[in-house]
């Protein structure tokens, strides 16, 4: 996958006159359109669980009130359920997140290593080329100091400065270096060959607005404000995490958010700020150029569900659908196989108050209670349901 994500991405790269940046942008857009039927499938996945608002808010609305872990898990089993009936998968928009997060994985290693997955060169070559430019000059190398962690990415951006003169004494002393090696001399005309074959490709170029090897720089405090190159690379991270937490913000407005627990409110908050500060993580120790491809693909992908969801709209509901809902729940036993006290009996009234005092159920004491959590018979502790409120028998009989 690497050598396939990197020919891909040297391919836009080339057509772009070398420019590395255009490559990446072009590489998101691509990335954006081989994704979009998951977009589209994630959407169509959101309407049909819009649709099922009304009575998911009808079962939410019978339980109101009873806040013990017990049933609440409850109604989170009648949900599943009904999710179940309706044939909808609630975890059916998860595979583009997944994909995108192994593309970013991919990628990574592909913007860290351009010699060997975008241009093509042998892993052995590489290392050659690496031992004569930080060999020193009375070895025959030429002496390059390279800062930083990412060496490849540093090599690239030397070759790609070579221009026709630099280029040819470039070549001719790495042939005499490696001829002269005991590690490389077996391989020394196989080297050079590739490597011609590898500049006669053309090399991508990390400058951008004039910085030079800027795509292949880390964003780091000490340069911030050292020097207009060291600032712009400083804002990448503080964009990506921007972008990301804007993305966030403007996907929950663009797709159906289901009603939710407030435990569960409390940890979408969290997520809203963990995927954006782990965005400005990695852009903070990663290449710039990645950093950028982050924010590409940010921005695209809100663009993308922006219009997916004018193309495919959610659906709205009015209080009359919501009172339908709550109507169908209690006329009729719902999803799953067994039902509860509240569902064999939907047109009893939930609240007790609505009761008769010779009308009341009988309460089970807590001795009852421990008996059948131990699965002891003898009794059960359900309640067994009293006879709703008949007015018109009851004028009778008086």
């Amino acid at each position: 996958m690497y050598k396939f994500f990197g020919t891909i991405l040297g391919f836009f790269s080339n057509i772009c006159g070398g420019s590395y940046f255009l490559g990446l942008l072009l590489f998101a857009i691509m990335i954006k359109l081989i994704l979009l039927p998951f977009g589209i499938k994630q959407q169509k996945n959101a309407i049909r669980q819009a649709k099922m608002k009304p009575k998911e808010e009808a079962i939410r609305k019978k339980y109101k009130g009873r806040n013990d872990q017990k049933t609440q898990q409850k109604m989170q089993n009648e949900i599943m359920e009904m999710y179940q009936a309706e044939g909808y998968n609630p975890a059916g928009g998860c595979l583009p997140m997944l994909v995108q997060l192994v593309i970013i994985m991919l990628l990574y290693q592909v913007i860290i290593y351009p010699l060997r997955h975008v241009v093509g060169m042998d892993a052995s070559l590489v290392k050659a080329l690496t031992d004569f430019s930080t060999a020193a000059k009375e070895s025959g190398g030429l002496g390059t100091v390279f800062t930083g962690r990412y060496t490849e990415i540093s090599l690239l951006g030397e070759l790609a400065k070579l221009k026709d003169t630099a280029l040819t004494e470039f070549v001719e002393g790495f042939k005499a270096f490696a001829e002269a090696s005991e590690t490389y001399s077996a391989n020394a005309s196989t080297f050079v060959t590739s490597l011609n074959s590898a500049l006669a490709k053309g090399l991508p170029n990390f400058d951008l607005f004039g910085m030079e090897n800027f795509l292949a720089g880390v964003p780091s405090f000490k340069t911030a404000f050292k020097s207009f190159a060291g600032f712009m690379l400083f804002l990448i991270p503080i964009l990506n995490f921007g972008t990301s937490f804007a993305s966030m913000k403007l996907t929950r407005k663009f797709t159906y958010q289901p009603m939710q627990n407030e435990q569960t409110n409390r940890s979408m908050k969290l997520m809203d700020w963990f995927g954006p500060l782990m965005s400005l993580w990695i852009a903070f120790i990663a290449p710039a150029a990645l950093g950028l491809y982050w924010i590409f693909n940010t921005v695209f992908g809100v663009l993308q569900q922006f219009i997916l969801y004018k193309a495919m709209p959610l659906p709205v509901f009015t209080e009359e659908d919501y009172k339908a809902a709550e109507a169908e729940l209690k006329g009729k036993a719902p999803y799953g196989k067994e039902q509860s006290f509240a569902e064999a009996m939907p047109e009893r009234s939930l609240y007790l108050e609505d009761f008769d005092e010779d009308e009341m159920p009988a309460p089970v004491t807590e001795e009852e209670e421990d008996d059948d959590d131990d699965g002891t018979e003898g009794h059960s502790s359900v309640i067994e349901p009293a006879k709703p409120k008949d007015s018109g028998s009851k004028k009778k009989n008086k």
